[in-house]
């Protein structure tokens, strides 16, 4: 199949950039012929093209912004028609709001089926539940049940529009078997215990729910608590200092960071689909903590592939943390367990036979539909 993946932002080192990416390398080993086009901004870094390395993926930046009525974005619009119209594609898959809006926009009297991605559970008001209600989607991709519980509540989409699929991780790349100098790195010795947690410090993660639940943890324990992510600001570090409390800032090598974790806390508020580093963490075989938000009790069954918590509550965060503490056998189980969940229903195999058949399934309703109209026409 000839597709088109649009994501409209430039970093592509999040959670929607990375699916895309995970989604258009699949396809494209499988022999499907894939364009990828994502928002051009010249002060973002060339690294993100890394996500392709290998593959046969044709890469387009055109410029994406925030869609506004104005000249600027009529330009833009424009410019994604006529690269859409010259290309004939057999679906195009738009993967963030955003990038929907767009395609519908740019796509109007063409003849192509476009299929939506959403990935989180912000609830929708009548204007932005538009766009997923037009029979322009012929299907909406939710990552995980509780983003199409919440589409179906309130943007009134008709379930039967709304397939789940859930993300994806590679299996190769997120190998628990890893080899780790990453204690090495940060001068942790072997008996301290190690609680890590990866991703942005934005208020929605519920980084100092995790903060405080781990100081009065490590009263009680010899222990680490190690965030990679986006780096605090000044201001941050000083409010949370801690000497037991490590900063790693952005990284690339998150299996290698993982590896050197005993136990994974995930402390997040609200806006999930269903977190990304939290399958991660699970395809390392780690015990996991984690907030009950949106789609993450999908994949951690409490005590059987993990522990859930209620958000915003860092007296049950220390509890859990003090219970995968002080039951190693268990908490390796979880991690065992969280494993072959992923294995059952996360791959990037099982994602892309699933996504093709959508792409299939659309073409042909969509060539159907075309067929049925020159009919009556005749």
């Amino acid at each position: 199949m000839k597709i088109l993946e649009i994501i409209a932002q430039d970093r592509l080192a999040s959670g929607g950039g990375i699916q895309m990416a995970l989604l258009a390398n699949t396809l494209a080993k499988q022999g499907h012929n894939v364009t990828v086009i994502y928002n051009y901004n010249p002060k973002a870094k060339e690294t993100e093209f890394s996500l392709f390395e290998n593959t046969n993926i044709r890469i387009i930046k055109l410029p994406l912004d925030k869609l506004k009525l104005n000249l600027t974005a009529l330009k833009q619009i424009l410019s994604l028609r006529k690269f859409i119209k010259k290309e004939n594609f057999d679906v195009i898959h738009s993967h963030k709001g955003r990038a929907t809006s767009l395609v519908i926009l740019a796509t109007l009297g063409l003849d192509v089926p476009l299929i939506a991605n959403r990935g989180v559970t912000n609830p929708l008001n009548f204007f932005n539940s538009i766009k997923y209600r037009t029979g322009k989607i012929k299907t909406i991709i939710a990552v995980s049940q509780a983003v199409k519980d919440v589409m179906v509540k309130t943007g009134k989409i008709n379930p039967k529009k709304i397939v789940v699929v859930y993300g994806s991780v590679d299996l190769q790349v997120f190998n628990p078997d890893i080899e780790t100098n990453f204690r090495q790195e940060l001068g942790i010795s072997n008996d301290e215990y190690v609680i890590g947690t990866v991703g942005n410090l934005g208020k929605r993660k519920g980084i100092t729910y995790l903060i405080e639940a781990f100081r009065k943890f490590s009263k009680k324990y010899l222990a680490k608590l190690v965030i990679v992510g986006a780096n605090p600001s000044q201001e941050f570090i000083k409010r949370y200092n801690d000497e037991n409390i490590i900063y790693v800032g952005f990284r690339r090598d998150v299996p290698n960071c993982l590896s050197a974790f005993d136990c994974f806390a995930f402390a997040g508020i609200k806006e999930e689909g269903l977190t990304g580093t939290v399958r991660e963490a699970a395809a390392m075989k780690l015990p996991i903590i984690s907030t009950d938000v949106a789609g993450n009790g999908e994949l951690i069954k409490n005590k059987l592939t993990g522990l859930l918590v209620p958000k915003r509550n860092h007296e049950a965060m220390c509890n859990a943390m003090i219970y995968i503490y002080k039951h190693p056998e268990e908490a390796k189980e979880f991690g065992e367990n969280a494993r072959l969940l992923v294995e059952k229903t996360m791959t990037n195999e099982i994602r892309a036979e699933k996504i093709i058949k959508i792409y299939q399934d659309a073409k042909l309703s969509h060539s159907y539909a075309g067929t049925m109209a020159n009919y009556k026409n005749f």
